[in-house]
């Protein structure tokens, strides 16, 4: 796969930020993000997952706990996505401050927070591997979505892969990642790198060779005058307070979802069409589409 291209230089430049995520779909920027928070995040991550088996003292994963089907489902990994300094990350102003840059007025991130534990690629191929696009699944209008290394990930750890140029093509056929598709990017990151896409781009793990638990977080971010799904922001049934609000709202870093996004009940059995985007024109197959079952097709 060809290398990312870095970004950082361009970090001041708010014209040009935004100019090259309209051009490439995603920005790689380098060493942005505070050692300390990421580490302590992923230090509370791994002691979670060592305590309960995932991983044994020299960090390799174990398949009998790793490589469970539906990892949202297990006691620890709830546990590690509940972790206060592992849902702080999202709220440092050096990652908000680039977001609110991009996208151009009040912006927030959605209240659940994705924790990647992905296990060595020969035990399962983990959902994340499959090429994908975000908007398939949110719906929300120029979504964007940072992707945060825990750790240092090399290559063979398997890290994100983008298409760069493909937010401006139609829907991509979900499938697994290959090693040879022409196109792809990705690089070695670091911890304290982050990478922002939109969600048009096509993006997929590329697979773990090692015998280590890659451990990588997704933060979603949308401006507030855009809909929403409720269960998104409310989560499922009559809940009138937002996901996770009575665990971290008297914390310093926590910082609620505006009042004023509009939410919108009733979306999960209909195909959501894509609005004008500010960032580049979208391809008129997006509204052809007929969701995920097109997908697989």
């Amino acid at each position: 796969m060809e290398e990312l291209t870095d970004s950082t230089p361009l970090l001041e430049d708010h014209d040009q930020l935004r100019d090259r995520l309209a051009q490439e779909g995603y920005l790689l920027l380098r060493s942005i993000l505070p050692s300390v928070e990421i580490r302590d995040a992923h230090d509370t991550v791994e002691g979670i997952f060592l305590d309960d088996g995932w991983i044994d003292e020299k960090g390799n994963a174990q398949q009998d706990r790793a490589a469970t089907q539906y990892q949202e489902r297990d006691p620890a990994y709830r546990k590690a996505v509940q972790a206060a300094p592992f849902n702080r990350l999202p709220y440092l102003d050096a990652l908000h401050t680039v977001i609110q840059r991009l996208l151009g007025r009040e912006v927030f991130c959605h209240p659940s927070k994705v924790l990647r534990a992905t296990p060595p690629a020969a035990w399962t191929t983990e959902s994340g591997r499959y090429v994908h696009q975000d908007f398939s699944y949110w719906g929300v209008n120029d979504m964007l979505t940072t992707w945060i290394p825990l750790m240092d990930i090399p290559r063979d750890l398997g890290g994100l892969a983008l298409l760069p140029g493909s937010q401006v093509g139609p829907p991509c056929p979900l499938r697994v990642l290959s090693d040879d598709e022409p196109g792809w990017g990705t690089t070695d990151y670091r911890l304290g790198d982050i990478v922002i896409f939109h969600c048009f781009t096509a993006h997929a793990a590329t697979p773990n060779k090692t015998n280590g638990l890659r451990r990588s977080a997704d933060f979603r971010w949308q401006r507030t005058d855009e809909p929403v799904r409720r269960e998104f922001i409310l989560g499922q049934g009559n809940r009138t307070q937002e996901l996770y609000s009575g665990r971290f709202q008297e914390e310093a870093w926590w910082r609620p979802v505006p009042t004023a996004v509009p939410l919108v009940e009733g979306m999960w059995d209909r195909i959501i069409r894509p609005g004008v985007s500010r960032f580049f024109p979208v391809h008129d197959s997006w509204n052809s589409w007929n969701g995920a079952k097109e997908e697989q097709a």
